[in-house]
């Protein structure tokens, strides 16, 4: 794919994420998804994460009884306890992309450890549904 991609059409960028995820000041305005857990587009996980975020935050802005602070401080809490989960199983593809970058590695890795990782995967799915 990549040897017939026309020069031109194809762009990289670095990508930036916090080594951890940390509380943030608020009172009526908060942050979600990429905002505030940006992850690499390597684990499918940014989406996903957003999408909770905005489910968890929703359900506690319909509770009334509650002040806003309170509803966004709780909502700040388990999200912090949730993200830093997924941030952290969406950076260990980084770490192999950048290996990859190595010609030696690339081929080594795709010609070698690649199909060995695929007959192993394979022979301990069919020794599990014995």
């Amino acid at each position: 794919m990549v040897t017939e991609t026309l020069p031109g059409t194809a762009a990289a960028f670095p990508f930036w994420f916090p080594d951890r995820l940390t509380a943030w000041k608020h009172d009526r305005v908060t942050l979600l998804g990429d905002a505030v857990h940006p992850m690499p587009p390597t684990a499918g996980l940014g989406a996903s994460t957003a999408i909770v975020d905005a489910v968890n935050l929703a359900e506690g802005l319909t509770r009334a009884a509650e002040d806003v602070p309170d509803i966004l401080s709780r909502y700040q809490a388990d999200m912090l306890r949730y993200a830093p989960r997924a941030v952290a199983e969406a950076r260990p593809p980084l770490f192999w992309q950048r290996r990859f970058k190595n010609g030696l590695i690339r081929r080594l890795g795709l010609s070698l450890a690649l199909p060995a990782a695929g007959r192993a995967i394979a022979l301990r799915h069919r020794l599990k549904n014995r």
